[in-house]
């Protein structure tokens, strides 16, 4: 019986390490083209709902921005604190800033449908009003590749680094969700994308049709609908990132995991199936090793789990930069972690969707 433990925990383990050095590594050869600062006009569309503190904050890093001709459609989502006010004194100094109002149903998804029909430009890009661009070349970096054959780009979206145990299994989670999705463009078989950060042409999105299941998670359906046919790209330069600050309590972090995971079940089945395949060998991988222990086998134990951290610590100092590095000691306990988190995430999937994005 342990032989066979052993045996399965080898293989499992070997799925992870494929996943870490042959899939995840690809990302290094992601190649960022230089950031464009004259090119195509652009629109960049941001939603808001009750956001005045982080319109005031961040919204003139985008409006800064160093690209020729740009600009940046604000959509008040029926706010009810400051943000009216906050966008018609940022008016006054931006003649690029638009805003305009969703007047229809209340929701993400409409509020940028309305900010789409009122772009005067081909290009869209997406982000947030609590996201802070990392670089005045931001802009630019992501829009580049659609001036080099690609329709569709995806970027980098981390958290910023904070104190704390949740914030560094939040920021390694991210990590890693760059690293599949990141990865899984490279390969040919893109399933997601960050709203945050995300770069089209205005025809991708008119080609998008909506999951009348899912309230939100349109970033992740359109990418999962239309990324296979149309030319992709994921910029990984750290310049090109849009920061935001993670959840700060574990209720509200996992409040908003069950938003993201509820929209899985709608990728087509080739990525479920990666992803299924990941979680389970990672899973399985932990619950092995504790087996082994628990059998009094610690020197299977100990020598199959240091045999993936290599490829775990290889991705994260090669795939991030200094900036967004997590300690050695954090990428062990995040990772570690996991055997509770997957667990939760299948709670998820078997309760229905929120109603509320």
């Amino acid at each position: 019986m342990t032989n066979i433990l052993i045996l399965t925990i080898v293989l499992v383990t070997g799925v992870q390490l494929y996943f870490w050095l042959g899939c995840f590594y690809r990302l290094r050869l992601a190649s960022n083209k230089p950031a464009a600062e004259d090119g195509p006009g652009v629109s960049v569309v941001i939603c808001a709902r009750n956001e005045a503190e982080n319109l005031l904050q961040n919204l003139h890093l985008v409006l800064s921005q160093k690209y020729s001709s740009f600009e940046v459609i604000v959509v008040d989502d029926h706010s009810v604190d400051q943000t009216s006010r906050v966008l018609r004194d940022l008016e006054k100094s931006y003649p690029h800033l638009v805003t305009t109002t969703n007047n229809g149903q209340q929701g993400k998804r409409q509020a940028l449908q309305k900010g789409v029909d009122t772009a005067s430009h081909d290009v869209i890009v997406f982000t947030d009003a609590d996201c802070s661009p990392s670089s005045l070349s931001w802009l630019g970096s992501m829009v580049s590749p659609l001036s080099n054959g690609y329709n569709l780009v995806v970027g980098r979206a981390p958290f910023y680094r904070e104190p704390g145990l949740l914030n560094a299994f939040a920021r390694f989670e991210n990590h890693l969700t760059l690293f599949q999705y990141g990865s899984a463009v490279l390969l040919g078989i893109p399933f997601m994308g960050v709203g945050r950060n995300m770069a089209m042409k205005k025809s991708i999105w008119d080609a998008y049709i909506p999951n009348p299941d899912h309230r939100g998670g349109d970033d992740d359906l359109l990418v999962n609908q239309l990324g296979s046919y149309h030319h992709m790209w994921v910029v990984t330069d750290p310049g090109a990132s849009m920061y935001s600050q993670s959840e700060s309590t574990w209720k509200d972090w996992l409040r908003q995991k069950r938003r993201h995971v509820s929209v899985s079940p709608a990728y087509h089945r080739a990525s479920q199936f990666l992803l299924l395949c990941y979680a389970i060998t990672h899973w399985a991988h932990y619950a092995g090793i504790i087996l082994l222990l628990a059998q009094g086998c610690f020197m299977w134990g100990l020598a199959l789990y240091l045999l993936r951290v290599p490829g775990v610590f290889i991705c994260f100092h090669s795939l991030t930069n200094k900036q967004d590095r997590l300690k050695r000691i954090e990428i062990l306990l995040s990772d570690g972690l996991f055997i509770l988190y997957y667990p939760i995430v299948m709670i998820f999937l078997l309760l229905k969707p929120p109603h509320r994005w």
